[in-house]
């Protein structure tokens, strides 16, 4: 067997049965992400990620348009998101309907609805001469008909709204009628949000605290200042190190997915080998993250220390727990460029809505360029003693 190949295997045995052997260390990475996420999916489960959002494409642009959105918008837990001009995806009505249809499926919205043009001449003519000649205003309403309900409840709001409109134009017949449009979309409960949350925090902290702490104690025990008067080679080192906790992390990975599917009905549509490939690139990122903690740090303590300062802000502002557009604004453009957002992104778009590597490449880009920051930290910090 080659001399360097026989030196990384010997090396990652040994890390091998050190960790097996850490009974702190395994509950933290495969029983710990496990529980929280059974707690959280008990609770939360078929709950929906966040309040009703129901997106408005305005094609009429009046105060009776704007004041019939405000209307809706003043409800409790209901939301507007606009989508007109370039906020909502383009100046075009071709590009905004898509952003809307593309949110809804996502799950972003519970409904989406468009006032068409004539809305407040056809209320105008309605309240002036209390005749119908003119034909309802019809709003067209496409609603998400997942399995959260959240959509057929966010449609029932707009249909009291629409009510509450016809009730004050004081007319027999309808002036304003909502055209429902059933969406079906295959998302939208918490579990399925949260479960490549859980997947993407707990790659993140194998790959921060493992590495720091292991190579914190070996230092402070004088281990690597022995390796480096040795003729094994640091790349062996490294390599089994890395080997090893990434084969964890696949442990840990299959366990996730495995009570995800199987007791929460998680519906993964995505490719396991690119899901493989995500975590092993966010996997090479943290750890590299670990590197740099171990590099600085001078005793296990510190060591600990630090990881939780860089990891604990990123577990709870990584879109983990609540998406990045439900936190406070001015939080917002920090929690979406944490590496972490970026990671679970990509495998949210991945497992649940099957994407390919070429339409995630932006958010496994950024992944990929936090792991060379991280890396190049590493270097300039690592030192034997």
């Amino acid at each position: 067997m080659n001399k360097w190949l026989e030196n990384a295997s010997a090396f990652a045995k040994a890390d091998f049965k050190a960790f097996f052997r850490d009974r702190q260390a395994m509950f933290w990475t495969f029983f710990f992400p496990i529980m929280f996420m059974v707690l959280l999916g008990v609770v939360f489960g078929n709950a929906q990620v966040i309040d009703l959002k129901i997106g408005v494409i305005d094609e009429d642009g009046t105060g009776a348009s704007l004041a019939l959105a405000d209307q809706i918008d003043g409800l409790e837990n209901v939301k507007i998101v606009w989508y007109n001009g370039t906020e909502g995806g383009g100046t075009s009505f071709e590009a905004r309907n898509a952003s809307a249809r593309t949110a809804l499926e996502k799950g972003d919205l519970a409904v989406y609805m468009i006032i068409p043009a004539g809305y407040n001449r056809t209320l105008a003519s309605h309240s002036a001469n209390g005749t119908n000649a003119t034909g309802p205003a019809l709003l067209t309403v496409y609603y998400a008909n997942d399995n959260t309900g959240n959509g057929r409840v966010a449609l029932t709001i707009l249909a009291q709204v629409i009510g509450q409109v016809n009730f004050a134009v004081l007319n027999e017949q309808p002036v304003v009628v909502a055209n429902p449009q059933e969406v079906t979309v295959s998302r939208g409960r918490y579990i399925d949000y949260l479960v490549p949350g859980i997947l993407a925090m707990n790659t993140m902290f194998s790959g921060i605290f493992s590495i720091a702490v292991v190579m914190t104690t070996m230092r402070q025990k004088g281990i690597l200042r022995r390796l480096k008067v040795t003729p094994v080679a640091k790349s062996a080192i490294l390599a089994a190190l890395i080997t090893t906790r990434m084969l964890i992390i696949f442990v840990s990975m299959g366990l996730i997915l495995a009570v995800g599917v199987l007791a929460f009905g998680v519906d993964l549509q995505g490719n396991l080998v690119l899901l493989i490939l995500l975590v092993v690139i966010g996997s090479l990122t943290f750890t590299t993250f670990g590197f740099a903690v171990s590099a600085y740090a001078k005793t296990v303590e510190s060591a600990e220390s630090i990881a939780n300062t860089v990891a604990m802000p990123m577990m709870f502002l990584g879109d983990v727990f609540l998406p990045v557009a439900n936190m406070p604004a001015f939080i917002q453009p920090v929690a979406a460029a944490l590496p972490l957002s970026y990671l679970g992104t990509a495998l949210r778009d991945v497992a649940l809505e099957g994407k390919g590597l070429l339409e995630v490449l932006l958010p496994v880009g950024a992944v990929v360029l936090y792991g060379i920051i991280g890396f190049l930290i590493a270097m300039k910090l690592f030192r034997w003693e």
